[in-house]
């Protein structure tokens, strides 16, 4: 099983397709719970960091132990192979001498058991028919609904007595060795991964290139704005705009044509989003 995964999460093609529908499940969802912005994202980007260091984690863990993955893979064909060969095997020998001799002594039942099976079912049905339409005349003359649904089985009995007595498949040395190999093999490998990947996350929490992308050693995503900049930046673009339109209006002082009506709207628009500015800068801007 962990093979499987290994070689699911190394694929590019499915690390595409995983990854696109994640994102899309991932907004829906957090859309839905009606959480801010910030704790939509955060989650978001959270879940694809977890994902990518799993996902390299695993690509690491399968360089370094690829001769005990390869063993397992090919084990497990090996198993595969000889089990469905027992199985078709059991089919052959087994499961049809021992049908086709307990049709041989059973085939009347059967027969009998057929045309029962056939004429309680064609029964039932005209039972039902019958009672819909009776149901639907007492409806028209105003008594009411009255319609009972008789079962289509109700009544059937079966004929035959025993059904073939097949032997369970027994599984064989070579099979039993496998299989034990493969869980042996199955076992280490995971105690492997599970002391790989604690490994491979420590360091890569202690890693200055994680740090920087993340802004914490290993924790959550947390989005640092310098505010004060933003502030001024703004306030240079709000002046230049407002002073533009103020100009305009002062040409026009009396009128109330679509320039003043635009540069009201502007200053109006300019002192909410300095409020929010401050807004922001108190409350901080981080993801958490």
């Amino acid at each position: 099983m962990l093979t499987k995964t290994i070689a699911l999460l190394t694929s590019p093609i499915t690390l595409v397709i995983a990854a696109v529908v994640a994102l899309g499940a991932i907004l829906v969802l957090a859309f839905a719970t009606g959480t801010t912005a910030a704790e939509k994202f955060a989650a978001v980007f959270n879940w694809f960091k977890e994902a990518a260091i799993t996902a390299l984690s695993a690509v690491v863990f399968a360089f370094k132990n690829w001769k005990a993955v390869l063993e397992h893979v090919f084990v497990g064909a090996v198993l595969n192979l000889v089990r469905f060969a027992s199985q078709v095997r059991h089919f052959f020998v087994e499961v049809i001498p021992a049908t086709l001799s307990w049709f041989a002594d059973n085939w009347k039942d059967v027969f009998r058991t057929i045309w029962r099976f056939t004429a309680t079912v064609a029964t039932n049905i005209g039972k039902n028919l019958k009672g819909l339409w009776d149901a639907i005349i007492g409806f028209a003359k105003g008594e009411g609904w009255n319609f009972e649904w008789t079962p289509l089985l109700e009544g059937f009995e079966s004929a035959v007595k025993e059904m073939p007595k097949i032997a369970e498949r027994q599984i064989g040395p070579l099979e039993a060795d496998l299989q034990r190999r493969v869980d042996e093999l199955g076992s280490q490998i995971n105690e492997k991964w599970q002391a790989h990947d604690a490994e491979f996350r420590a360091q890569l929490s202690d890693s200055p290139a994680v740090d920087a992308v993340t802004g914490v050693e290993g924790g959550p995503m947390e989005l640092s704005v310098d505010t004060e900049e933003l502030e001024v930046a703004m306030e240079k673009a709000t002046v230049g705009v407002v002073g533009t339109f103020q100009g305009a209006a002062a040409e026009r002082l009396g009128s109330a044509g679509p320039a003043d009506r635009t540069a009201i709207a502007t200053e109006e628009t300019a002192r909410n989003t300095k409020r929010l500015l401050d807004e922001f800068r108190r409350g901080g801007a981080s993801f958490a």
